[in-house]
């Protein structure tokens, strides 16, 4: 009973790796981030990441984008419910939930601003 309402919600609709995920990327939409930096970044199984990410980019949730030699991926604004899932990420998740992603510094993590 200790954990915030807006925890249980998520953790009610979503398992952790695409809770965890969305939350990174709806509540950072206008960044991008790449594979190797989201499993240092939120530590957790490089598997598990591939699968939801192709998952999730499979449904339009994220945009998927070669820049060199990395894959990275961001939040499709155009998806039909970017708003509604962004909302429910800002308020399950908080509006910056990752503070290791802050500004591209903590942890060596750094994702790249949309153009």
């Amino acid at each position: 009973m200790g954990s915030a309402p807006g925890s249980s919600i998520g953790a009610a609709l979503f398992g952790r790796t695409r809770r965890e995920l969305l939350a990174l990327f709806y509540t950072h939409p206008e960044r991008s981030f790449y594979l190797r930096q989201v499993i240092r970044g939120l530590a957790i199984g490089q598997g598990s990441v591939q699968r939801e990410l192709a998952r999730l980019s499979g449904a339009g949730l994220l945009v998927r984008t070669r820049v060199g030699s990395q894959v990275h991926y961001q939040a499709n604004p155009a998806s039909p419910v970017f708003t509604e899932l962004r909302a429910l990420m800002v308020k399950t998740a908080g509006q910056t939930p990752f503070p290791q992603f802050g500004d591209g510094r903590a942890k060596g993590v750094f994702g790249r601003k949309r153009t």
